[in-house]
C-alpha cells in the first residue's frame, strides 16, 4: 500500500484489507515521505495487527509511488502481490475471489476483476471500471489480449493481484513510467496469460479532487507518450511477446498518436517509419493499418466546426487533384491519418494507400452527413468512371451510401442480417 498524505483515507483502505474474507496476508504500507500524520496512522494500526508492517525511503524521503512500490516488492514474503492506493479500498471477498482463481491455474500470470468507482465520502458512484478479456478483444475486434491492452488500460491496478515471482522477473515497477500499472499488466501478459475475476467489483477506485483536476487530466497527455517511449524501448530487447514484429509495430504506432497528440510530429512520423521497419509485413496488411486508425482505438473526435464541415465536405466533391488534401482538410482524426500515410508512402502502395484513405474519408463522412451530399455523390461517381475498381472497396461504396443519405437504412440492413445469422 503505496502512501503519502492521505490520512482522512488511509485508515479505511487499512481497515478494508484487515476486513478481508481471506486472512493469509501481510499489509505493507510504504510511506512516501507523508506529512499529514499518515506515517504516525499506519504505525499505529502496525502496533496493534501483527500483519501490518510499515515501511518507508531512507530519511523518510519522497521517492515516489513506483520506488515505493518496488520497495514493497523486495520486502514482500508472499506468493502474490497486489498494490492498494492509500485512497481506494478492497471490497470484502475481493483477495479471496482472486487467490482462488489463481490457485486454479498455475499458469496464468496475474488475475484481476472490475473496479467500484466510489465518491470522496466512499459511496458507489454507480459506475464499474474494468473489463473482461471477451468484452475488450470483442471491442477492439482483436483475437490479440496484449493488442486491446495497447489501446486500452482495461485492467484497473488495484483489481490485479499477480505472481510475485513473475513480476520479479519483469524488473519490477519502472520508475521513470507514471502509468505503473498499465505499463506492468502488458508487461506481464506479455509473458503469461491472464485470468478475470467475473462478478462483483473486486475493489473500490476512490474519485476525489486529485482525478478531478483539469491539470491532472492535461498531465496524462504527455505520461502516455512516456509510457510508449519506455515500451517501445523495451520491446526492441524483449524475450516475450512484445518483441513480435505485429506487437512492437502497433507500439510505434500508438507512439505516434500520443506524440501527434502532444505536436511531436517528428516523432509521430518517425514511430509510422518504425512500424513499417520491424514490421515489413505491414506494407501488404491495409485492412490492419485501417483497423488500427478506428476511432474507437484512438478515441478520436470526429467532430467539425461549420466552417471546418463546410471545407471537408468542398474537399471531397472536387473529383480532381490529390485525395490526400481531403483527409487534410478534415478532423485531428482525419489529418493524423493523412500524416500516416504520408510518413509510410514509401512503404505502402498505391492500392493500400487508396483504401486506408478512402476508409478514413468515409468514417469522417458518416460522422457529419447530415442528410444527402449530392457534391460528394456526384465526385465519388465520376472517381469510380475513371477507375472502376474504385467499387471494389467497402468504404467507397460506404461513401456513396453515405452522400446518397442511404447509409444509415444500409447499416440496420447490415445489423439485422448479423443478427438474424447469430440467432
Amino acid at each position: 500500500m503505496p502512501s503519502y498524505n492521505y490520512a482522512r483515507f488511509l485508515p479505511t483502505a487499512i481497515e478494508s484489507v484487515l476486513n478481508q474474507s481471506y486472512e493469509l496476508f501481510e499489509l505493507i504500507v510504504v510511506d512516501n515521505g507523508s506529512t499529514d500524520g499518515s506515517y504516525e496512522i499506519a504505525l499505529d494500526y502496525a502496533e496493534r495487527d501483527p500483519r501490518i508492517r510499515v515501511l518507508t525511503h531512507a530519511g523518510r524521503e519522497n521517492r515516489g509511488v513506483n520506488a515505493s512500490l518496488n520497495l514493497g516488492v523486495r520486502e514482500a514474503g508472499g506468493e502474490y502481490f497486489g498494490l492498494l492506493p492509500a485512497d481506494d479500498l478492497y471490497l470484502p471477498d475481493g483477495l479471496e475471489r482472486r487467490v482462488r482463481l489463481l490457485e486454479t491455474a498455475p499458469e496464468a500470470g496475474f488475475a484481476y476483476g472490475r473496479a467500484q468507482l466510489i465518491d470522496e465520502t466512499g459511496e458507489p458512484t454507480g459506475t464499474i471500471g474494468g473489463r473482461s478479456p471477451e468484452e475488450m478483444v470483442g471491442f477492439d475486434a482483436t483475437g490479440d489480449l496484449l493488442q486491446a491492452l495497447l489501446f486500452h488500460d482495461f485492467v484497473p491496478g488495484a483489481a490485479m493481484l499477480t505472481r510475485r515471482d513473475l513480476l520479479i522477473a519483469i524488473g519490477g515497477f519502472d520508475e521513470a513510467v507514471f502509468f505503473n500499472d498499465w505499463y506492468v499488466a502488458m508487461r506481464l501478459l506479455a509473458r503469461a496469460r491472464c485470468l478475470f475475476v467475473s462478478g462483483e467489483p473486486v475493489v473500490g477506485y476512490r474519485l476525489h479532487e486529485r482525478h478531478r483536476s483539469e491539470e491532472n487530466r492535461d498531465a496524462d497527455r504527455p505520461r502516455r507518450l512516456e509510457l510508449f517511449r519506455a515500451l517501445s524501448a523495451h520491446a526492441a530487447a524483449a524475450d516475450d511477446d512484445l518483441a513480435k514484429p505485429r506487437v512492437r509495430a502497433l507500439i510505434a504506432l500508438q507512439l505516434a498518436v500520443h506524440a501527434y497528440r502532444l505536436g511531436e510530429l517528428g516523432e509521430a512520423r518517425a514511430a509510422v517509419a518504425d512500424a513499417f521497419t520491424v514490421d515489413p509485413s505491414l506494407q501488404d496488411d491495409a485492412a490492419y493499418i485501417a483497423w488500427w486508425l478506428d476511432p474507437r482505438h484512438g478515441e478520436w473526435s470526429l467532430a467539425l466546426s461549420a466552417d471546418e464541415r463546410r471545407l471537408f465536405l468542398t474537399s471531397l466533391s472536387t473529383p480532381t487533384g490529390s485525395f490526400d488534401g481531403v483527409l487534410a482538410a478534415g478532423s485531428d482524426y482525419t489529418v493524423f491519418a493523412d500524416l500516416v500515410l504520408s510518413a509510410a508512402a514509401d512503404a505502402l502502395g498505391a492500392e493500400a494507400r487508396t483504401r486506408i484513405a478512402w476508409t478514413v474519408a468515409a468514417e469522417q463522412l458518416e460522422a457529419v452527413a447530415a442528410g444527402p451530399q449530392i457534391g460528394v455523390l456526384a465526385s465519388a461517381l465520376i472517381r469510380a468512371v475513371r477507375r472502376p475498381s474504385l467499387l471494389r472497396l467497402r468504404p467507397f461504396i460506404k461513401t456513396i451510401l453515405c452522400a446518397a443519405g442511404l447509409w444509415p437504412l444500409a447499416a440496420k440492413l447490415r445489423a439485422r442480417r448479423v443478427i438474424t445469422i447469430a440467432r
